[in-house]
């Protein structure tokens, strides 16, 4: 009887070693793979937070714009401490009703919340947050802005003339808060205009 042939061919099948490097390989792989998807998710969770703070501020500047754009008479009001607000009367832009029809609308910032409202009446001045939980919510996260030496700045101010400097921050987090500064000017002031709004 003869020997079996010299086979230099080793087992099908892998060590012990082989096993344990690729292992490690593969720990490290998927580390380093989780490590750059949390870190995507997290990018993700502050654009969309920064895009939401972002759109709801330009909501609040343009409802406030569009306001006191076609305003013929403005008020601005501090009613209570915390509550910052800015009454009109203004043209209706509302292609449901007669062209240049009078009506109030009010801005308040009240409760870190900015919210307006429009009435064919009257809108009485809102002495705290819980009184302007039925008006139209337009921004959270609302706060007065701060200038460089962090004294805080009115969120609207009174220009005279049917003109106002507007000035807050809406929170975005894990983010920088965004800002809106700007002044804002009634177009067509009117002073005698017959719908008594404040």
């Amino acid at each position: 009887m003869s020997a079996p042939p010299n086979d230099d061919r080793r087992d099908a099948g892998f060590t012990l070693v082989e096993l344990m490097i690729a292992a490690v390989l593969l720990g490290l792989v998927l580390t380093l793979v989780g490590s750059v998807l949390i870190q995507g998710l997290r990018i993700q969770s502050t654009v969309q937070t920064s895009t939401s703070a972002a759109s709801s501020s330009q909501l609040a500047a343009e409802s406030l714009a569009r306001g006191v754009n076609n305003a013929v008479r403005l008020e601005v009001s501090a009613p209570a401490a915390g509550i910052s607000l800015v009454r009109t009367v203004s043209r209706s832009d509302d292609g449901a009703v007669p062209a240049g029809t009078l009506v109030c609308r009010a801005w308040v910032v009240a409760g870190g919340e900015f919210r307006t409202r429009e009435s064919t009446t009257a809108i009485a001045a809102p002495t705290s947050a819980a009184e302007v939980q039925n008006w139209t919510l337009l921004a959270t996260g609302v706060e007065q802005a701060r200038r460089p030496d962090n004294s805080v700045i009115p969120v609207f101010t009174d220009l005279g003339n049917t003109s106002l400097d507007v000035a807050f921050t809406v929170d975005a987090p894990n983010a920088s808060p965004v800002l809106v500064d700007t002044r804002l000017s009634a177009l067509t002031p009117d002073p005698t205009a017959g719908l008594t709004c404040f």
